[in-house]
């Protein structure tokens, strides 16, 4: 808070509302007696509204200076005044403040002057996390002066403004007054060219700290989004056990009855009833291994640790056998359209076989019995593209994107369960991407649904893998 300017004489303004920011108290006790020192040379008043540690300070600094304050400093304690105008919960009473304020003012004013006075109810306000009512109280002033005399100087500690997000409550701080004295570092320098040279170092700090706060901001953000992914990820963890945990449970449950009858029941039954137990445990068997193969697979996948066999493949033979396995495991009818001439791609023939196997389990468990499945290849040059089609109820647009997470089961028509671990469609993108191909899927409800993969072109010599 610097000093009162040399030009400045009380009574020339009917009202001049300053404000000034201090590092120190010592700083802050030599800067308020340099601005009430125009009430001690004209035989004036001062009203200094501060806290009690403030008036001690402020004194003492006053009498080191040969000054006597018991005529001309008015004290006033700044909690007692700032309770005086507010009610129960501590909001500002705008009236009792100009009854009780505006009575100060003309109580302590000489004739024909202007009061001088001090404040830091504000402060206060500020230090008790009251933003809002601090800016409203230096309104009130203002206001205050459209009927009643006075010079008021503010004054705020600079640590009321140490955080970042103080900007705009700062700017609206300086806003509020009429003149904003300079700090107390800039006010220390008396020389023109080491206050530009102190002004050019405020401005490189200022960008400086602009742009460290936008690096911290860049920074929180990416640790924000890390944490959002790694709360995705203990949420898929959690379903990934809850889901594993229940469809191993059904399944065991299923044959360890089974086993139990049979024990118990052996004798007395004959080998076409033992033959269709001991069917129906292998087929809940085969589903608890193939829960497993998926798991394991994924975390293969997922960890970077799956290789690939590439070579040249008949894609259409590939097809052909994959579509045949289906067929005779579901009874569905599935129907292979290839051109006359297409050529190898070149990919991990298994692999092509299990992604091929997967879209038509896909289609066979969300489409009627009645209906075909089609599944029709296709030359793109440096690509091969596979489109398997049924004829569904289609899916929603809502659902689409759905479709390749994991764990991800879409529910059918009649709004039951549908089969599976969740993880085919999962694994069929990681291992089309895996062989350097992409997969899309298009769908409108009741009109069906088509997957499409692509998979390099053998002949292709720009096919690489991810």
């Amino acid at each position: 808070m610097p000093p009162t300017p040399a030009t400045y004489e009380p009574g020339t303004e009917p009202h001049q509302h300053l404000v000034g920011f201090y590092e120190t108290e010592a700083y802050l006790a030599g800067a308020v007696a340099r601005f009430l020192l125009p009430a001690f040379e004209d035989d004036a008043v001062a009203v200094v509204i501060a806290t009690p540690a403030h008036h001690e300070l402020f004194r003492a600094e006053l009498v080191e200076r040969g000054l006597r304050a018991a005529d001309v400093y008015v004290a006033l304690d700044a909690a007692d005044t700032l309770a005086a105008f507010t009610d129960a919960d501590g909001r500002l009473d705008p009236d009792r403040f100009r009854t009780v304020m505006g009575a100060v003012v003309e109580r302590h004013r000489r004739p024909g002057r202007s009061l001088l006075a001090y404040g830091e109810m504000v402060v206060l306000l500020w230090e008790a996390g009251d933003v809002k009512g601090a800016l409203q109280l230096e309104q009130l002033w203002n206001d205050l002066a459209d009927t009643h005399r006075f010079t008021l100087l503010c004054g705020y500690p600079t640590t009321a403004f140490a955080d970042d997000t103080d900007t705009e409550a700062f700017r609206a701080v300086c806003d509020a007054h009429g003149a904003v004295l300079p700090p107390e570092r800039f006010s220390s320098l008396q020389d023109p060219d080491e206050r530009q040279r102190a002004v050019a170092v405020l401005q490189q700090e200022a960008v400086a700290g602009a742009n460290e706060r936008e690096a911290l901001r860049r920074k929180q953000q990416e640790l924000e989004a890390a944490l959002e992914r790694l709360t995705e990820v203990d949420r898929v963890r959690r379903q990934f056990v809850a889901m594993v945990v229940h469809d191993i449970r059904n399944p065991t449950v299923v044959i360890s009855g089974l086993l139990d009858f049979l024990r118990e029941a052996w004798p007395e039954l004959d080998q076409q009833e033992v033959s269709e137990y001991l069917t129906t445990a292998s087929r809940n068997a085969s589903k608890i291994q193939r829960l497993l193969d998926d798991v394991l697979l994924m975390s293969r996948i997922e960890s970077g640790q799956f290789e690939y066999e590439i070579a040249a493949v008949d894609l259409p033979r590939t097809v052909r056998e994959a579509a045949d396995d289906v067929r005779a495991a579901t009874g569905r009818a599935i129907e292979v359209a290839v051109p006359s001439r297409l050529g190898p791609a070149l990919a991990d023939e298994g692999r092509q076989a299990q992604i091929v196997g997967n879209l038509l389990s896909n289609a066979v468990k969300f489409s009627a019995a009645d209906t075909t499945i089609t599944v029709t290849l296709a030359d793109l040059g440096d690509r091969l593209a596979v489109h398997v089609r049924d004829e569904g109820p289609g899916i929603a647009a809502a659902d689409v994107d759905k479709l390749f997470r994991p764990f991800s089961r879409l529910p059918r028509r009649d709004r039951a369960q549908t089969p599976g671990t969740g993880l085919g469609l999962f694994i069929t993108k990681a291992l089309v991407e895996g062989q350097g191909g992409s997969i899309s899927v298009e769908s409108q409800p009741g009109r069906g649904t088509t997957f499409t993969y692509t998979v390099p072109a053998a002949s292709s010599s720009s096919a690489t893998l991810d």
